[in-house]
């Protein structure tokens, strides 16, 4: 068995949301929110996030800067 290859955007390092914004609401709980939040940003985009509760958000944020 041989392993996929991967798409030529991981082969140049560019993740598949470069250059764009992703806007997350919610994305301070710890499910579905954040896991967006995390995967959006790992895949290059900006993201801004958005809780209800204040400081969540600017945890979540700087865990991401990371």
């Amino acid at each position: 068995m041989t392993a996929a290859m991967p798409a030529p955007l991981e082969i140049a390092g560019i993740g598949r949301l470069a250059g764009r914004v992703a806007i997350v609401t919610g994305a301070a709980g710890a499910r579905m929110g954040q896991a967006v939040a995390r995967r959006c940003a790992a895949e290059g985009a900006d993201v801004v996030v958005t809780d209800a509760h204040a400081s969540r958000p600017t945890q979540l944020a700087k865990d991401i800067e990371r």
